[in-house]
């Protein structure tokens, strides 16, 4: 049953590919991704054959980057979690005091603060111990801004830095995603990750991720 599946999958991505060398555009195979969407029950049945991408082979992956947001292959984001804290914690290690206190304010806004605000609609019903942890990389950042120690409170600077905690960053995201697409009638960024199919759903799922294509092939039974 995987060969046929392998082969239209194939043959469907090769499509893809023909189409935007008529359009003067190219699938970067070396920059493609594949990645199986399921539940953790339906992962640990599926195989991790290789799929044939523009000539090159491809195999799978438990986790894929589209625009800077990373997806597993649950549906979770904790590997965007993971990732999230290290490059904000390295930033925060590098910084040292030697500017104006406005401009190393600035500094943690452009290389902290904006990386947890980037993608953050995908945070929507987070677990708790996953929103702590972002929090607690916000509430780093503010302490270094205002050299506060370990174990000070972080409400009043919080206050005086008109920054929100992270619960209420990710409402507001998507209260003015959903407004502006009401208005508008725009698309949504990101809105394919926010319709897909979820993590409980008993059918399976296959995309690729390229940095010019986003395609979900339809589920297929792998029983």
């Amino acid at each position: 049953m995987l060969d046929p599946l392998g082969i239209s999958v194939s043959q469907c991505v090769d499509s893809i590919s023909n189409w935007m060398h008529s359009n003067r555009l190219q699938l970067n195979a070396d920059k493609t991704d594949l990645m199986w969407w399921s539940s953790i029950r339906k992962l640990l049945q599926l195989p991790s054959c290789s799929f044939s991408v523009a000539g090159s082979l491809i195999c799978t992956v438990s986790a894929v980057r589209d625009l800077g947001v990373f997806i597993d292959n649950d549906l979770g984001v904790a590997t965007h979690v993971r990732r999230t804290m290290s490059c904000c914690f390295t930033a925060l290690r590098q910084l040292h005091r030697y500017v104006t206190d406005d401009c190393f304010h600035s500094l943690v806004v452009s290389l902290v603060h904006s990386r947890l605000d980037y993608g953050n609609f995908i945070l929507a019903g987070l677990p708790a111990y996953q929103q702590r942890c972002l929090q607690s990389t916000l509430n780093t950042a503010t302490r270094v801004v205002f050299r506060l120690g370990r174990h000070n409170h972080v409400s009043d600077a919080f206050a005086t830095l008109h920054w929100l905690r992270l619960p209420q960053c990710v409402d507001f995201k998507l209260a003015v995603l959903v407004s502006c697409a009401a208005r508008s009638h725009a698309t949504i960024p990101g809105r394919s990750c926010l319709c897909c199919q979820p993590a409980w759903s008993s059918s399976t799922s296959l995309v690729f991720i390229t940095p010019t294509a986003y395609s979900i092939i339809p589920a297929h039974n792998v029983n």
